[in-house]
């Protein structure tokens, strides 16, 4: 039965995924908001929700030593994933555009502000080994990293960047009814797709990996962002397939700024802040594959096989974890 629901909601997903890369789109066109706040604020606002789930659940309702687990496994999980796993989808998305419309240029161009948000990235998820080290600052480091984040709202709100110049689908709806009522449905439908698809996708993991005895440390660093992570990695694998690689790369980013930031804030404010070495490996990952981009978006190109670079950290967390 597992299996079944594993399946069912990787439609579900994907499908909502679908929906709400037109819909969003569509919006972000109309209002003129540039890719990089569009990728980075308003996608992750909605494609974020399935980890908000269980981070909720597990500071709020598990609680004790396995549910602080849990949700500091989300926290630093993931980032990990997205900088390695979701990435090299991306990397394949992106070769498979090239090939099938024979346009190969393994050198990508990207807006010079993306800079802005792995410069974040790097300095904020460095900044988590600090608490866990000196067994101190975790209020102060907590309401800190939520302030950045409010300034990294600003900033990204505020950099001229490129816009939705480019015709855009309209809502999918539409076709059906009014196109201003078309977009509110097809939004309301994809997100409650997004959640219900995820839930079933977390829910349907769990219940495989408790069958190989997983524990819940390595669950929630490995298992659950994979599952979590993957209405915003569709949603960047379609438009990285669409040849918009900035608003690809930007969506990830603004799911790895929120664990960055907002997410690993309230847990420090909350919640005991322990780290084992699978931890403290994710966290030093993250920030090299993170400094990498942040070097490579400053001269505005990105080389493909860029994308490929976090698997490496992956495997190695893998054989030191296993």
């Amino acid at each position: 039965m597992s299996i079944i629901d594993l399946l069912v909601s990787f439609a579900v997903v994907f499908i909502a995924s679908i929906l709400f890369t037109n819909s969003i789109e569509y919006i972000s066109s109309r209002l003129k908001f540039t890719k990089s706040f569009t990728g980075t604020i308003i996608s992750p606002f909605f494609s974020s929700f399935p980890e908000l789930i269980v981070f909720i659940i597990a500071i709020a309702f598990v609680g004790g030593k396995s549910g602080d687990e849990v949700a500091i496994g989300t926290v630093l999980g993931e980032p990990f994933i997205v900088s390695t796993v979701s990435y090299s989808f991306i990397f394949a998305v992106i070769i498979l555009s090239m090939f099938l419309h024979k346009n190969f240029n393994f050198k990508i161009n990207v807006e010079k502000n993306l800079f802005l948000p792995y410069l974040f990235i790097t300095i904020l998820f460095s900044s988590l080994l600090i608490p866990a080290y000196f067994g101190s600052f975790h209020f102060e480091i907590g309401l800190i990293l939520i302030l950045f984040y409010l300034i990294y709202f600003y900033l990204i709100r505020k950099l001229e960047g490129e816009g939705f110049e480019e015709e855009f689908e309209k809502p999918y709806l539409s076709y059906f009814m009014n196109i201003n009522l078309s977009v509110i449905i097809q939004l309301i439908v994809s997100f409650s797709m997004l959640y219900f698809g995820s839930k079933l996708l977390v829910s349907s993991i769990i219940d495989i990996s408790n069958s190989f005895g997983i524990s819940a440390l390595t669950l929630s660093i490995v298992i659950v962002p994979i599952a979590t992570a993957l209405p915003e990695t569709m949603i960047s694998m379609i438009w990285a397939y669409k040849g918009k690689y900035s608003l690809a790369i930007y969506s990830l980013i603004g799911e790895i700024i929120l664990c960055s930031s907002i997410y690993p804030g309230i847990a420090l404010i909350f919640i005991p802040w322990s780290l084992n070495t699978g931890a403290v490996v994710s966290i030093i990952s993250t920030v090299i594959v993170s400094f990498t981009y942040l070097i490579s978006s400053i001269r505005g190109k990105i080389h493909v096989l860029t994308f490929i670079l976090g698997l490496i950290f992956f495997f190695i967390y893998i054989f030191i974890i296993f």
